[in-house]
């Protein structure tokens, strides 16, 4: 009978260390696996690495504005309009310069442009940029300065509308807004403006 009890309490023993020995194992396996885990979760944030472009990188990289992009580099504006900012353009689009200039398509109206005096270009092409960011929430009805020196109306009844000084009264219907980049804002447009 001693041995029948000597036996029972060995095997208790020998099951709760047993019991004792894989709860440990258990545990240091899950320390261990945190530990290691945890060193994985200090990669860098993906969106850290998002850079809204500027404003060029937008005009170059938008299919309606290969002729504002083909003015920008004959004024040797691109520089200008990556600049830090804060701007605004109001970036016409392709079937806008075609209107202006009075060409049929895409290939005839950047020809045109290409010829164009480049002070001249310049000028009509600060028209359209304004030193400051303006969202389209935050514009008001009346006269805007622009880069040129010039300036420009706001109209906001029935949406918003640019009316250049030379434009005879015609306004431009803004037909995008607020498109947000690194150094300002585009709204596309769908005239040229006119200085004088």
């Amino acid at each position: 009978m001693f041995r029948d009890i000597k036996t029972c309490v060995l095997k208790t023993l020998s099951l709760n260390l047993m019991k004792k020995r894989i709860y440990t194992f258990a545990i240091l396996n899950l320390l261990v696996l945190s530990l290691v885990f945890s060193g994985c979760s200090k990669e860098k944030d993906p969106a850290a690495d998002i850079r809204l472009a500027t404003i060029t990188e937008a005009v170059t990289a938008t299919s309606s504005f290969n002729v504002l992009t083909a003015a920008l580099k004959r004024a040797k504006l691109e520089t200008d309009l990556n600049g830090a900012g804060p701007l605004t353009l109001f970036g016409p689009t392709d079937a806008a310069f075609q209107t202006y200039l009075g060409e049929a398509d895409e290939a005839a109206t950047i020809a045109k442009v290409n010829q164009l005096d480049a002070n001249v270009l310049a000028n009509i092409l600060k028209y359209h940029v304004v030193a400051k960011q303006l969202k389209s929430n935050e514009m008001t009805a009346g006269s805007v300065a622009a880069l040129n020196g010039k300036s420009f109306t706001v109209n906001l009844t029935g949406g918003v509308k640019i009316v250049g000084a030379g434009n005879a009264g015609t306004a431009a219907n803004v037909t995008q807004a607020d498109v947000v980049l690194s150094n300002g804002i585009i709204h596309v447009i769908d005239r040229v403006l006119i200085p004088n």
